[in-house]
């Protein structure tokens, strides 16, 4: 089974929630959206125990998992969040000012974010992957359209035409 278009659904039937194709796109999704809203946090300096709680459950997540395509798929996201983590702890080690300096705060977040960390990386090129897969979707639609047009065009022609 393809996986589910989640981008309009409001309601799915018993019968689609049996289906591998709907537990395929949630995963997609899940991971879509934790990619995302981790990502606007990865310059912060907090950004360590800010994304602990998500760590911990996709970890929770894998060891339950029985299925390893999903489980390769969390381990992928929990590995680029614990790059970021890492990344952004050597960045603190290395500044010294107190965290009630706001400017100083500032002036190192504003940086991390102008340099990008690993997540901010695998993000952009995950969303490029993604908008190809996209395109590649949107062309055979298309080309699928075209198809049926054409075949209404030429029946339409070959039909008598009684008068």
């Amino acid at each position: 089974m393809k996986p589910l278009d989640l981008t309009c659904v409001l309601r799915v039937s018993q019968s689609q929630l049996a289906e591998s194709g709907y537990r395929d796109a949630i995963v997609d999704l899940l991971y879509d959206r934790m990619l995302e809203t981790l990502h606007t946090q990865t310059h912060s300096c907090a950004f360590p125990e800010i994304a602990l709680p998500a760590i911990l459950s996709l970890k929770h997540f894998v060891k339950k998992c029985q299925l390893p395509n999903y489980s390769k798929k969390m381990k992928q996201l929990i590995d680029k969040v614990q790059e970021t983590v890492q990344f952004i702890e050597k960045q603190r080690a290395q500044v010294h000012f107190e965290l009630s300096d706001t400017k100083a705060v500032l002036a190192f977040e504003n940086q991390i974010k102008q340099n990008g960390t690993p997540l901010t990386t695998y993000l952009n090129s995950w969303k490029k992957m993604r908008e190809r897969e996209m395109a590649i979707k949107i062309a055979k639609k298309q080309e699928v359209v075209n198809c049926v047009q054409f075949l209404v065009l030429h029946s339409f022609a070959f039909q008598p035409h009684i008068g």
